[in-house]
């Protein structure tokens, strides 16, 4: 059967009703809920479950079927977009932001936030909501020799970015506090940081390995590990 996603999506919205909360009465995940709104898993819903969705949603059963083709719910494509730009900052980012860079209001942003949100599940990602501020954030418990390994390893392979060196020279210089950095900085600081290649004072300075690697031979530096 196909329904009408942009009458399911509009009617919750009228109700007051987060996905998560919809899907609570439904008895599913918010990801059968976002699936709904977007029309990419009608082929599979059940008349039974259809009728529990339009009595949940105060709405005739006839009014929610249709026979024109499912369409994609408008958040998903701003949700997509939302999704990408907070993995580039990597840090809390102010929703009002967001819909600035987006071109768009505030409630979109945050209904588009509510679509990634339910997306999120499984991924080993969370959204981690503040006030007026959101951002991406792991939910596993990494082993931080691990991610230290991994980044060294991946900018050894990739080198450094152009913020990232420039940064790792100001701090060579001794020219740097972190209070004055800019958003980008911050973001390469951080990644620095979790390299292991700068320390986490406030004032930041080279780590061990680094200052080794730049008065040791290569083959000095790699016996003193």
């Amino acid at each position: 059967m196909i329904l009408d996603s942009t009458l399911i999506q509009s009617r919750r919205r009228e109700l007051g009703l987060s996905q998560r909360q919809m899907a609570k009465t439904l008895g599913v995940t918010s990801r059968v809920v976002a699936a709904v709104e977007d029309g990419s898993n009608h082929h599979a819903l059940t008349l039974d479950f259809a009728s529990k969705l339009a009595r949940a949603l105060a709405v005739e059963l006839a009014d929610m079927l249709t026979t024109a083709d499912a369409k994609a719910s408008p958040d998903l494509e701003l949700a997509a977009s939302l999704g990408a730009l907070l993995a580039e900052t990597s840090t809390l980012t102010p929703v009002e932001a967001l819909a600035e860079a987006c071109d768009t209001s505030l409630e979109q942003v945050s209904a588009a936030l509510d679509r990634l949100e339910s997306n999120l599940e499984g991924t080993g990602l969370v959204l981690q909501r503040r006030t007026g501020e959101v951002a991406l954030r792991s939910t596993c418990q990494l082993d931080p020799k691990q991610v230290k390994t991994l980044l060294r390893r991946h900018q050894a392979r990739r080198g450094l970015k152009l913020t990232e060196a420039r940064l790792l020279r100001d701090i060579l210089d001794g020219d740097v506090n972190e209070a004055r950095l800019s958003n980008p900085q911050l973001v390469a600081l951080n990644r620095l940081r979790r390299a292991g290649l700068v320390t986490a004072d406030t004032a930041p300075k080279p780590s061990h390995d680094v200052v080794l690697s730049l008065f040791l031979e290569p083959e000095e530096a790699a016996a003193s590990h």
